[in-house]
């Protein structure tokens, strides 16, 4: 990811930070103000950033060291950010009392494993917070806009449906406590900008889009560790 794309989708967050803040603490209260928290393939730090205030410490982890560098230009004292795999996270069991994953899913081959090492990292009767896009009802809708994200972005590998991330929590350890799924308004030129195509294979790409403007559905999955 270049630069430029690193620096838009800081920006981008930036323009939603509010209203993740008051989602996130709505999701997540009751808060002690003591927490350690984990926010995993944290990239440029939304979760972290949107959750730090109300919480003790928050641990960042994500594999592109420009998305860690970009967040800690921003992130308070109370937020550290370390390079690091999602599927084998270096950290100790039973260290957090909850843990985020936000928009991670659909760009890991394994999500399985991704909610495994949550489930091994966060303490008993802790809290789990995954966000991600889900998947088209309609196989040839699905189809198509997969095809469009991995030519927009080759990190992603596949978004999952609902009930498919609810499988995959509970055979980790989780019980899901509640969900929601909501519709999101997408920009097709800003959202190329966020991978920072241009030129021939940012139009090549624009073709494949549903539309120039068009809505996905995300899921909210808040759980909590047996």
């Amino acid at each position: 990811m270049s630069s430029d794309a690193v620096g838009e989708r800081a920006a981008l967050q930036r323009e939603r930070s509010l209203e993740l803040a008051r989602k996130v603490g709505e999701w997540l209260q009751p808060l002690t103000g003591t927490e350690q928290v984990l926010d995993a393939g944290c990239g440029t730090g939304a979760f972290a950033l949107a959750i730090a205030g109300n919480v003790g410490a928050v641990v960042g982890v994500d594999a592109h060291a420009a998305s860690l560098e970009a967040a800690r230009l921003v992130a308070p004292t109370n937020v550290h950010l370390q390079q690091g795999d999602v599927t084998h996270l270096d950290l100790d069991d039973l260290a957090f009392d909850i843990v985020g994953c936000f928009r991670v899913l659909h760009h890991v081959t394994a999500p399985e494993r991704v909610l495994a090492e949550l489930a091994r990292v966060v303490r008993p009767d802790g809290r789990a917070l995954v966000v991600d896009q889900l998947r088209e009802r309609d196989p040839a809708v699905a189809t198509a806009n997969e095809r469009f994200e991995r030519e927009r972005d080759a990190s992603h590998n596949r978004t999952l449906h609902r009930e498919e991330i609810v499988e995959l929590l509970e055979r980790s350890g989780f019980e899901v406590v509640r969900s929601a799924v909501e519709e999101e308004t997408r920009d097709v030129e800003r959202f190329l900008d966020l991978v920072g195509l241009t030129g021939g294979e940012r139009e090549r790409v624009r073709r494949l889009a549903p539309a120039d403007a068009y809505e996905v559905e995300v899921g909210w999955f808040l759980a909590r560790r047996a």
